[in-house]
């Protein structure tokens, strides 16, 4: 069974390992080498962002990172292991995210994605509208904006 949980210190390192997924079939080894995650990197972003794990027994299987603004939630990274895909994680990784912002008087979620990642049907089929591309925005590449309106619990 799968359990979502707020992230610990101690979790970085696989939390570091977790979020490296979006780098598999990357065929640029610079742009790899230069984002990867690693625990000190997860640890230094634990002081300005919260993380929550999808955790199947002890081991973390997905994890996702926010940001919370105003009235807005930005989701920062979500990566689920890739045996562990297609499987309904990530969804609840953003549900619980959605409920924590609704608590917290949000009214918006946001997220950017890479053209180059598989994210943008996974988004749209939870109710985010993509509402901008920014052309070669970022290193080169396209980056897809998404929103969602929160409707008050």
């Amino acid at each position: 069974m799968i359990k979502i949980t707020k992230a610990k210190i101690k979790d970085a390192g696989e939390i570091a390992e977790v979020l490296n997924v979006q780098f598999l079939g990357e065929k640029d080894k610079e742009f790899c080498k230069k984002y990867k995650n690693t625990e000190e990197k997860i640890i230094k972003d634990m002081e300005r962002c919260e993380y929550l794990v999808a955790r199947e027994g002890k081991q973390i299987v997905g994890a996702i990172s926010l940001f919370f603004e105003d009235k807005a939630c930005k989701i920062d990274d979500l990566a689920v292991k890739q045996e562990y895909q297609g499987k309904g994680i990530g969804t609840k990784l953003i549900e619980r995210v959605e409920s924590m912002a609704k608590r917290r008087g949000c009214s918006k979620m946001w997220c950017f994605s890479s053209k180059n990642l598989n994210a943008c049907g996974f988004y749209l089929k939870l109710g985010y509208n993509l509402e901008k591309i920014m052309k070669k925005h970022f290193e080169g590449r396209d980056i897809l904006y998404f929103g969602k309106i929160l409707k008050s619990a």
